[in-house]
């Protein structure tokens, strides 16, 4: 099984998947069998663990009480997110 880091850079670098949520993000990922069920297990548990605060934007603040931490949308705090936890995971 891959390391975490390793895991947040497949995600980084499938980044076309990445407004539908980390979550469900990581379930296409292993759907198209880029990661396998053990490491999508692991990821999640991970991103469940690692929310981000919800003081850490008005975005995180509106969706704090939702399965999404941010708007669909807001693809940038996400991508900031991943690449924070990589850094964090190095």
């Amino acid at each position: 099984m891959r390391s975490i880091k390793e895991l947040l850079q497949v995600m980084l670098d499938n980044q076309d998947k990445i407004d539908s949520g980390l979550c469900s993000q990581a379930g296409i990922l292993c759907f198209r069998r880029k990661i396998t069920y053990e490491e999508y297990s692991c990821l999640k548990n991970y991103i469940k663990y690692n929310r981000p605060s919800k003081w850490s934007s008005i975005d995180a603040f509106i969706h704090r009480n939702s399965n999404f931490y941010w708007h669909p949308t807001n693809i940038n705090s996400r991508i900031k997110w991943i690449e924070k936890h990589i850094k964090l995971n190095s």
